[in-house]
């Protein structure tokens, strides 16, 4: 794909951000990384969070995001937290959810033979697109997932100018 132009490789790959080579690169890495590190430790997991050799942030909810031609929506996977535990803000273009999972007190002291569930912060962060509108943002919450809808500014139309000759 070298040599084509960022609007080419979006109309393409449907993402939301410009095409970064290197971060391509990292994350297929991560990816072979990661699935060595699970044939060899089981399910990648030690002591609740995920394995992460190159010391990220350890956790992350999943994320699902549509567009259509009034709005970009995301879809945010956060079971077991309140309102209080997350927040989401638009800096300089980004899209930030953020918040924290704490280990619950009933797992405090207990001999767990196997823990899948992550505790800890997270912070998923979007680039978004020059369309989406920073004042017109809104976001919901309801059975654990956090819907956030970013409507997109309307694209101004043409107008045609009647040329005089003098």
């Amino acid at each position: 794909m070298a040599g084509k132009s960022e609007l080419t490789r979006r109309e393409e790959t449907g993402t939301l951000s410009p095409w970064r080579p290197f971060r391509d690169i990292e994350r297929e890495m991560r990816s072979m990384l990661s699935s060595t590190l699970e044939d060899f430790f089981g399910d990648g997991h030690i002591v609740g969070r995920p394995l992460d050799v190159f010391g990220g942030r350890g956790w992350g909810p999943a994320v699902d995001v549509e567009e259509n031609d009034r709005e970009y929506t995301f879809e945010v996977e956060l079971p077991g937290l309140e309102k209080d535990d997350f927040k989401v803000e638009m800096q300089n273009g980004t899209l930030i959810i953020s918040g924290e999972r704490k280990e619950s007190s009933e797992h405090k002291g207990k001999n767990l033979l196997r823990q899948e569930q992550c505790y800890g912060q997270f912070r998923r962060s979007f680039s978004m697109p020059v369309d989406a509108n920073p004042d017109a943002i809104k976001a919901a919450y309801k059975n654990g997932i956090l819907t956030v809808t970013v409507q997109r500014v309307e694209k101004a139309k043409p107008k045609s100018i009647p040329v005089s000759i003098a």
